[in-house]
Order: C-alpha cells, then structure tokens, then sequence
C-alpha cells in the first residue's frame, strides 16, 4: 500500500485548486480537471453514471448522496450551511451549529442529520442519556459540571474532578460515571485494587512510590525506577509488576523495556552512524559487529551461522592517488577513515599487523614495491616511527608514511611500459607535442590507446591530464582509441592540448521509503557535468545539484553531494549504501584538486524522500 494521493506518485496530474480549511489549506481538482479527468474534487475516480430512469412529471429527483472521501465537513462542499457558533474546546476552537440552526436545519451540533423522532413515549424523571458523536468532553456540553481539578502529566496539565466532586456526582477523577460498587470480596490487610481508567502512571495516584531515575530517550526524559527501588518494591524500571519466577527457570528477556538494549546497560552504545534519508541512524561498526557478535542493528547473530569475511576496502588507483595529494582536505578525510578502520585495538595507533594487513587489502591498486610481510611493513615505516615505540604509527605518522606510499605509487606507475623484446616489431616511437613547444617521445605498442598515451605524456610535458586531449591531424581524438586502429603514419603529427572545463560523472540518487531491503537511495541517472577546473567548488555546487525548487533545498535539508572513487568497471552501484572512499565536498577546494586527474573520481548527490514515499 502506498503513502500519499495518486498525484505524488505520478499516477495523475497535479490539482490546480485550493480550498480554505479554516486552519489549514487543501489541494483540490477545479471543475476544469474534475470535468476532463472524470473524478471529484480530492481525485476520487467517479462511476459512470447510469442511464437516468423515466420520472413523473412534476416528480422531485432524489437526493445525491454524499460524497465519499471528499475532503472536509459538508459546509465545504456546499452541501449544508455554514455553522454560525463556536465552542472553546481548549487548545482550539470548533464551529458549531447554533440552537437555531440545529432546529431549523434538524441537525445536531455536529452537522449531523438527526433521525426522525419517534413518538414520545412516557418517562420518568431520569438524567438524559449521553450525546453521541458530539464534539469535547461532557462538560462542554452542560451534561455535567466542570472539573475544578488539575493534574500536572508532565508536558500539559489535564482538568480532573477533585474528590469533593467525585463523591457527590458518582464520577471518578475523568470523569466518567462509576458503576454501582459490588459486594466488596475479602481482601488481605494492606491490599489495594488498582484503579481502572485513572489518568497517569500509578505513582501520580499515590499507588506506589515515586521512581527516583530518569532515563535520557532522544528528545525526551522518562522517570524510570532505580535498581533499589527495583530490587525492594518487585517492579521492572517502568514500574510493572514482576511475576515471581520459578528458582530453576532462566530469567526472561525484558518485556516491554524502553529503547533499544544499549539504553538499558544490556550492550556498548553503537559508535557508528547510518544516514537513513530524513534521520540519522545508530548503528554498530564493522569493528563492533566482530567483536560482540552482533549485526549492525545490535541483533546477536547466531554461533553457528557462517558470517561471511568483511569484503576489504575499495583499492586507491595511481590516478585517484594522485587527485588525493593534489586535495590536502580530501587526503587526511581518507587517511582518518583508514586509520580507524584499522586500528581493530582502539589504542589509537596502527601496529605493524594492522599495517600488513591494510598492506594487503590495498597492495594491488597502489602498485605498493614493498613485500606484503611485517618485515618489509617494518621497513616502510622506520623512519616515520618514534624511536621508543618503533613497531607503530600514531595518526600523524600514518598521514606521512600514507602521503609517501601514495606518492611512491604515482611514481611507479607514470613510468613508461619497458619494450619487450620478444615482442619488438610491435613497438613504435610516438611523439606528441605540446603548444608550448615542449616535446615528449614514448616507446609504445599498437594496442596502446590514445588515453594511456595522454597519461605517460602529460607529467613531462606538464600538463594537466583531466583537461587534455591529443589531437591527430587537428581533429580530437577519443581516447579509446588504439594507435594501431589510428594507423600513423611516419609524418602523423601528435599534439596535446588544454580545454578550459573539464568533465566529471554524476550519479543521482533517490531516497525511497519502505521496509529493508528496500529503503534506502536508488540509482535514478547518471551524465556528465561540466566544471570549471580552477574554480572553487563552493562556486559551482549548482552545476552538481540544481535548486529543484522543494523549501527543504533552500533551508539546508538538500541534497548530500559526495566525491568517491569509481569502481574498477566505472559502474555506478544501483543502490548507494557507501563504501567507496567517498568524501564530502570541500567548497574551498578546486575541482581540479577534488576530482584529480583522469575523472576516476566520480560524484554522488544523494536526494533526500520528498513528502510520503
């Protein structure tokens, strides 16, 4: 079943009309829309109507019925006249019909149609019987007197009947008329029946003590009972009874606790977060989860079901490694993710096990020379250790010897592909120039593309590789291309030069509601967006997510634009769920500092649900 009329979800246009509630203001079809579209004003699909049956001259058409699911009392449809009273229902005001009104139009208050009265039969002396469907409590309506009472229930104080009250109209402290009280059962000295229908918790009556603690719930405060008060009065926090359990029996679960189980002290409060589109969800991390046995919800995974291994980290290409040292912002946001990934100890700094193991999940995309053993891992970072703690890295440490492998990566993988002389006749010397004069030769094969050849080039001839592009014979050429399909010839003349935008993929998301696995941001496009490279970002947000015109863009519960590394394939996932180094943009930082080199820096713009989902 889906929240919300049809217009939200495309199934019919928008109405165009408006109808003034009184406090409020409803959407309604105009008669153009009702007449085209064939329904009512709330968009109601109407029934065809049924060929008219022959009517008597001078005979009266029935009455219409009224109208289901439209919107408001009938005054509003016209149906009936406007109420001409008021009546003071507290915190609001309610419009009544007047006693004339009521007399004249033979309805109630309400506007409700009064049955035919039958005829009188004869009565005696007895209290009126309770209006059905009026509006309030019954003393708003004379049927009895007015509570003299208050009681303070914490957020608002309710009109109660004092005793006084209570003994001489026959009510209790709501209210409401008590039965007459039956012979009385033998009760144990001190026993005391609880009250049925009382307002409030039992210690606002005076049935058991007041509870000492208080329990923080999110945005608000619940009184709870203390451990002693538990332990010496029988009760659970709330102050329920508890059932004397048998001595061999095991404790049960907590009924009808308050919160999730960290509040209670049953498990460690959830160090991570999850963004859940309108709020922000706890949630256990990857670190928690190995350690209590537990999921990311706090639910105790069963012992005997096989819990897959974490799937490692998504690997750093040369390329992105290069965008991060160009991005200060965006390298220390990476560096502090993986060092409390991590740091599976919490002892705030990384030993060498822990650095293998990093070593390892991220050797392959990072082209790393070091061997993937603690020896070689030692090695790498002797000089980035303090002499008294050798064999560890504190966060700083880490930023050094990360920035230093990062850049160790660049280098190894700028160089130039070595000739193979097995394989010589395949190569070919390839020379491309740049309009500065500068000049680069590469030793390169047939099957090399046009964008390999811009990344070898574009560091000797000082070029930034996202903004350029190689022309053959002054046309552009795309960089799928091989030099083998391009067919050079011994006079092709090879150019490099700079675009002033650059390109950069986007990928937009939709929040969609539902139960799991369902909730959560849907990939709905993906296209390209043009930026300026030396531009700060907070100058170019727009280009990434334009002002769709909802308020919430304009009162800072837009959409959350994040820059994460692509997938090998360049393939967006279908539901973003995280995972792929993404970073929030820096709006000081430079799209060409931000999304690097090569564009395998992609961009993300998370779009919050609107309205019901």
């Amino acid at each position: 079943m889906v929240i919300g009329p049809a217009w939200t979800r495309g199934e019919i246009e928008k109405p165009q009309g408006t109808k003034d509630m009184g406090s409020w203001k409803a959407a309604v079809y105009t008669p153009e829309q009702q007449q085209r579209l064939g329904v009512d004003e709330s968009g109601n699909k109407r029934a065809p109507a049924p060929a008219p049956a022959p009517m008597l001259c001078g005979a009266r058409a029935p009455m219409r019925s009224p109208m289901c699911g439209a919107i408001g009392p009938a005054w509003t449809r016209g149906e009936i006249e406007r109420p001409h009273g008021t009546k003071d229902m507290g915190g609001w005001t309610a419009g009544v019909y007047t006693p004339e009104q009521q007399q004249r139009l033979g309805v109630d208050e309400s506007g409700n149609k009064r049955a035919p009265s039958p005829a009188p039969a004869p009565m005696m002396c007895v209290a009126r019987a309770p209006m059905c469907g009026a509006i309030g409590p019954a003393w708003t309506r004379g049927e009895i007197e007015r509570p003299q009472g208050t009681k303070d229930m914490g957020g608002w104080t309710a009109g109660v009947y004092t005793p006084e009250q209570q003994q001489r109209l026959g009510v209790d402290e709501s209210g409401n008329k008590r039965a007459p009280a039956p012979a009385p059962a033998p009760m144990m000295c001190g026993a005391r029946a609880p009250m049925c229908g009382a307002i409030g918790p039992a210690w606002t009556r005076g049935e058991i003590e007041r509870p000492q603690g208080t329990k923080d719930m999110g945005g608000w405060t619940a009184g709870v009972y203390t451990a002693e008060q538990q332990a010496r009065l029988g009760v659970d926090e709330m102050g329920n009874k508890l059932a004397q359990a048998p001595a061999a029996a095991a404790q049960p679960a907590a009924c009808r606790a308050i919160g999730p189980a960290w509040t209670r002290g049953e498990i460690e409060k959830p160090q991570g977060t999850k963004d859940m589109g309108g709020w922000t969800s706890l949630v256990y991390t990857q670190e928690q989860q190995e350690r209590l046995g537990v999921d990311e919800q706090g639910n105790v995974v069963a012992k005997d079901e096989a819990s897959p291994e974490p799937a490692p980290p998504l690997t750093i290409s040369p390329q992105y490694a290069a965008a991060l040292l160009n991005a200060p912002k965006l390298c220390d946001d990476m560096c502090a993710m993986y060092f409390k990934r991590y740091d599976t100890n919490n002892d705030q700094a990384l030993q060498v096990s822990e650095i293998t193991r990093l070593c390892t999940d991220l050797h392959l995309g990072l082209g790393m020379t070091i061997d993937v053993n603690e020896e070689a891992v030692r090695g790498s970072i002797a000089g980035f250790t303090q002499r008294s703690q050798e064999d560890r890295l504190t966060l700083e440490e880490f930023r050094e010897w990360f920035t230093s492998v990062l850049q160790e990566s660049i280098s190894v993988s700028i160089a130039g592909p070595e000739p193979d002389s097995a394989d010589a006749k395949t190569l070919m010397s390839v020379k491309v120039k740049a309009l500065s004069g500068k000049e680069a030769a590469v030793e390169a094969t047939s099957d090399m593309t046009f964008g390999e050849l811009k990344s070898y080039v574009a560091q000797d001839l000082e070029l930034p590789e996202a903004q350029s592009q190689l022309t053959l014979d002054g046309q552009v050429v795309p960089d799928s291309l091989t030099l083998g399909e391009a067919q050079l010839g011994p006079d092709a003349e090879i150019h490099a030069v700079v675009a002033n935008i650059m390109k950069v993929k986007r990928h937009v998301y939709n929040m969609r509601g539902g139960a799991p696995p369902y909730r959560g941001y849907h990939l709905v496009a993906s296209d390209e967006v043009e930026l300026y490279p030396d531009t700060p970002m907070g100058e170019q947000m727009d280009k990434l997510a334009v002002d769709d015109g909802y308020p919430g863009h304009r009162m800072g519960g837009g959409p959350v634009i994040q820059a994460f590394q692509a997938s090998a394939s360049g393939k967006p996932p279908s539901m973003w769920e995280g995972g792929f180094n993404q970073v929030d943009i820096d709006d000081a930082s430079t799209a060409r500092d931000l999304f690097g080199m090569d564009g395998s820096v992609h961009v993300a713009v998370l779009v919050p649900m609107r309205g019901m989902d």
